[in-house]
């Protein structure tokens, strides 16, 4: 048996390739264990979870505030900062990245709870995010509203989430007519959109139209009513050029305030109806290449503009508009002292607000004929019978004067309400056969229908402003042997029905409210500056 020759000493050094190899191995162990580090930490510190849309979070121990995994303040900007703060080093971008992931899937185990924003109903209560950098919330219902430092449920933020002044107990709701330029008759119609937004975001909100003249201060009053209830780091905003934008818009604050609107397009028509009775779209998710995301969403909706009298049927039938009084030159305040104002007045606001809605929590009224908003509409009467206002027959006047505009603007539409003079049953391209262009003028200058199935899509959206002017407007759904949808238009005059009358506004009926005639307050000579104060937080 040979030998086993000796092993020399020392050692030959290995190849360059394999200790590169080596030095390689060693870094990306300590990556891991850096990772490995910061999912601890996490999952000791956390609670995670997904919502249905399939958005991951985190929720620190004791705090109701879900924080996103990655972004602008997220729990990855947390974690990189608590590892520095221990070790008195970076962590390394790919032991952060390797964590995210496994906590993506820790958050995307059971079932899926969703969060929400600003405002969520739960355990038989109304919870509202004050916002504040403590997490204070709002706890509302029929018996009181108090403020404390948790809730049952999850409530997300976004860079628009702003923080609110600490609401007065009994507060002055009166306050809110000394900063925002509202008739008297329209203030029921703004305080019951304003107790829908705060206490009841699991219902369809009107879109509330903030109209006026040019100087009626209608971005000032559109500013006031949005930070009542959900404060915003910024204004109001531009409107959106594109779906994904609007979709991108609403999903940062529970309230869409867009500013000096000139004209409506068909696709943004149609998205603010689906938003603010419940909406879905889709979009491609951040940090995938291009992995679907759906985003599901309610929103209370303020539009203004000069230019908003004509609406499209569908919106002009879930609209509230308000027109603005004019201000004279005299009246005017500066925008520094408007913003001071509102900043003093907005805890007594935001107070007595909260007491008209536990008013209107406690004493709910239904109501046999419901119009298209029905859930405000109900509010609006709870709030009539607490105040004293009529609010009501404001509002249907209002809904009538919309619905009237609405076909205005539709020439075709207009003249088959002038030449159709008695019951009328036929196809869409009967119509177009049977109703005439007025002499003088061609199919092209009146954008007339081209075709029957223009026909039928100006028909389906009219139908309810013409129904609100009393006409009666019905098709069979095309279940006849033709196949062919064939309409009925029934006049008033021979329907049995006449357009609906609603009495003008009785002034005299206001008593709930401090009058303030028809125009701005007057500017004080000097106004302190007043900042919000925060609470500390409270057991409720």
């Amino acid at each position: 048996m040979s030998a086993v020759p000796p092993i020399p000493l020392p050692l030959p050094a290995p190849p360059p390739d394999a200790l590169a190899k080596y030095l390689q191995t060693a870094s990306s162990d300590r990556k891991q264990s850096q990772a490995t580090e910061l999912v601890h930490t996490a999952l000791n510190r956390y609670t995670f979870g997904h919502t249905p849309q399939g958005d991951s979070y985190a929720v620190a121990n004791g705090s109701h505030l879900a924080v996103a995994l990655r972004g602008n303040g997220s729990l990855r900007g947390e974690l990189a900062q608590t590892y520095f703060q221990a070790h008195k080093r970076a962590a390394s971008s790919q032991a952060l990245a390797d964590a995210m992931a496994t906590l993506d899937g820790y958050a995307r185990n059971g079932a899926p709870v969703d969060t929400s924003l600003r405002v969520a109903v739960q355990d038989g209560a109304r919870w509202v995010d004050m916002g504040t950098p403590t997490g204070e919330v709002i706890r509302l219902d029929a018996k009181g509203w108090t403020i404390g430092g948790t809730a049952p449920v999850w409530f997300a933020r976004t860079v628009l989430t702003g923080p609110m002044p600490t609401p007065t107990p009994g507060g002055d709701i009166d306050r809110l007519w000394q900063v925002v330029n509202v008739a008297e008759p329209d203030r029921p119609l703004i305080l019951a959109w304003l107790v829908a937004a705060l206490a009841f975001p699991d219902v369809a909100h009107p879109v509330l139209i903030l109209a006026g003249e040019q100087g009626a201060a209608k971005s000032t009053a559109t500013r006031a009513l949005a930070n009542l209830v959900d404060p915003s780091t910024t204004g109001p905003r531009t409107p959106p050029r594109e779906p994904e934008q609007w979709v991108t818009s609403c999903q940062a604050s529970w309230i869409v305030a867009l500013d000096n609107l000139s004209r409506l397009s068909d696709w943004m028509s149609d998205a603010i109806c689906r938003a603010v009775t419940g909406d879905a779209d889709v979009k491609r998710r951040l940090y995938t290449d291009g992995e679907p995301v759906l985003f599901r969403f309610r929103r209370a909706v303020i539009l203004n503009g000069i230019s908003l009298d004509t609406l499209r049927g569908d919106l002009a039938d879930r609209a509230l508009r308000v027109n603005l009084p004019r201000i004279g030159q005299g009246e005017r305040c500066n925008d520094t002292d408007i913003d001071q104002m509102i900043r003093a007045a907005h805890p007594a606001i935001l107070g007595g607000l909260l007491d008209l809605a536990v008013r209107v929590l406690a004493n709910p009224v239904a109501l046999d004929q419901k119009p298209r908003m029905a859930d405000y509409a109900e509010i609006l009467a709870a709030v009539d019978q607490q105040l004293g206002t009529n609010g009501q027959a404001q509002y249907a006047n209002t809904a009538q004067a919309m619905a009237a505009d609405s076909l205005a603007d539709d020439r075709f539409v207009t003249e088959v309400m002038s030449q159709l003079t008695q019951p009328w049953q036929g196809t869409a391209a009967d119509l177009l056969a049977n109703v005439t262009v007025p002499d003088g003028a061609t199919r092209a200058q009146l954008d007339w229908p081209k075709s029957p199935a223009k026909v039928s899509d100006k028909l389906g959206r009219k139908a309810p402003a013409m129904r609100s002017m009393g006409w009666q407007v019905d098709n069979d759904g095309g279940r006849n042997h033709l196949k062919v949808r064939r309409w009925e238009l029934t006049p008033p005059e021979k329907g049995g029905k006449t357009p609906p009358q609603y009495p003008q506004y009785p002034l005299s009926q206001v008593t709930g409210l401090k009058p303030a005639g028809e125009v701005s307050p007057q500017c004080p000579r000097s106004v302190p500056a007043v900042s919000p104060q925060y609470p500390q937080a409270k057991t409720l």
